[in-house]
């Protein structure tokens, strides 16, 4: 293995890489795309977990993990291969609660944790240790949902990674996951088909089919049905020689290029992807807060306003046109009757409106995958009664220099043509002054809704923001690429 100084250029690289990958806002993930999350999480853990340790330290062995399901034989494999009983087995359940790396006493303390699990550490004094850490996983396919999660976290803090499976289990699904997860990450896969029967020749080729199917790159080595010597719990050492010798060569650098490098540039390239993946997450949370605007300003512009007091009679001496309401002197209008009767229009109009805004809301609703409900509506509804009421304020304005006899009837009247209602209808034809105080009523409601409306935008946009705002992923890139031509610089 290459290794640089604690302070090399490359280790701050990667260190702030990786603190960016921590800072990074990804509250829109958590909603919109959570596998995100769990990427970054994964992203930062190897490169802090891994990939530094593995390059600042020269003489940390190589750390080879062995995982599988449940029976397949892991913890026999690592004691055969170590050639001592050390790893608990079991054939009936899982037995390995807790990771066990078996190492040499000088670096039994730098095992204590891995991939940020704890780990129960063994120490030998045997051949293959000098060279080498092994790292007994718990199953992955096992009821408990840690055991899980704490061989895929072991899986990112591997050199090399013995997937060990069986005729009976090579085809399950989760531990399929896993080894996808451990093959994507660029280290070595070597895959031990377990306990082999002469009849079961033909899984080991069903086996290989579907590792190139996937486009797995790892080679098979075939392990022959034993039955372990009495009182213990190993295989005969020939039996793992062919493993043996994989893993030997592997340690002695035999591929080329060390393997953290090969692990390196495989992080470096799911970093940018992940940051790829997080422009599109910011790209989809700008087109939600666009989609609630289109949404506010289609239901706005939707709302029907006539006829809302068709069935409501003006109160009036007597009934007339608006134009002559402004040019003759009919009776006087008493003001209670006014103003009783603008409180009908006032709570028919806000009930109109209101089902408008609950109906918007739903809709904002339904193009988020969270609720907002009544955080919006609430407050549109607060604007949407000072709304009418100023606009009703502001029509009483407008009649203000008529004489005093003639203002509350014309008030009424105005109203009633402004929404679009009385027996000749808002589009009656009308004198010039006449129509021209309706039309200009009517704009002046149609605006003071749409403050109403304009509201929910503004609350529910600041809802998204909040749950989650648009990530930005521009820092990655760079830190990325000047990595990537530290890691060069340090291969060459």
């Amino acid at each position: 293995m290459y290794a640089m100084p604690a302070a090399s250029p490359l280790h701050e690289d990667l260190s702030r890489l990786a603190s960016a990958l921590e800072g990074l806002d990804l509250r829109a993930a958590a909603i919109f795309a959570d596998e995100l999350v769990a990427e970054r999480g994964r992203l930062a853990r190897a490169i802090r977990s891994y990939l530094i340790p593995r390059l600042s330290e020269a003489d940390r062995p190589m750390t080879v993990v062995v995982t599988g399901p449940t029976g397949s034989g892991k913890s026999t494999l690592v004691n055969s291969l170590i050639g001592m009983d050390l790893a608990e087995t079991g054939a009936l359940r899982p037995t390995t609660r807790t990771p066990l790396v078996v190492t040499t006493a000088p670096h039994a303390e730098r095992f204590q944790g891995l991939g940020g699990v704890r780990c129960h550490v063994a120490t030998a004094r045997t051949p293959i240790l000098t060279r080498m850490a092994l790292v007994d996983t718990p199953d992955i396919d096992s009821t408990s949902v840690g055991h899980r999660a704490m061989a895929e976290a072991l899986v990112d803090s591997a050199d090399v990674v013995i997937f060990v499976t069986s005729a009976l289990r090579y085809a399950d699904r989760v531990p399929w996951e896993v080894l996808r997860r451990a093959a994507d990450r660029g280290c070595p896969v070597i895959s031990v088909l377990n306990r082999l029967s002469a009849a079961s020749a033909g899984a080991a080729i069903d086996y290989g089919s579907r590792l190139a199917r996937a486009g797995i790159d790892t080679e098979i080595v075939r392990i022959p049905e034993q039955r372990p010597g009495s009182g213990s719990a190993r295989i005969p050492a020939v039996v793992v020689r062919e493993l043996s010798r994989r893993l030997y060569e592997l340690a002695d650098g035999v591929e080329g290029r060390p393997i953290a490098m090969r692990v390196a540039t495989t992080l470096l390239g799911d970093v940018s992807r992940l940051g790829e993946a997080l422009d599109g997450l910011a790209r989809l949370v700008s087109r939600r807060h666009d989609q609630i605007d289109s949404i506010v300003i289609s239901s706005a512009a939707g709302v029907e306003l006539d006829g809302i007091i068709d069935d409501l009679e003006a109160p009036a001496p007597r009934r007339g046109r608006l134009r002559r309401l402004l040019r003759l002197r009919p009776p006087a209008l008493p003001e209670p009757l006014l103003a009783s009767w603008l409180e009908v229009v006032a709570a028919r109009l806000s009930s109109r409106v209101e089902a408008d805004l609950r109906a918007t809301a739903r809709r904002i609703d339904d193009a988020l995958p969270f609720l907002i409900g009544g955080a919006v509506t609430e407050p549109a509804r607060v604007t949407l009664a000072t709304a009418v009421h100023g606009w009703l304020a502001n029509v009483r304005r407008v009649t203000e220099g008529m004489p005093a006899r003639d203002r509350n009837a014309a008030t009424a009247q105005l109203v009633r043509r402004a929404l679009g209602s009385g027996d000749e209808g808002r589009h009656e034809a009308l004198g010039p002054r006449e129509a021209h105080l309706a039309e200009a009523a009517r704009a002046d409601l149609e605006r003071r809704l749409s403050v109403a409306f304009s509201q929910l935008a503004v609350i529910a946009s600041a809802i998204l923001e909040a749950r989650a705002p648009a990530p930005d992923a521009s820092s990655l890139d760079e830190l990325v690429v000047l990595a990537n031509a530290r890691l060069a610089f340090v291969d060459a």
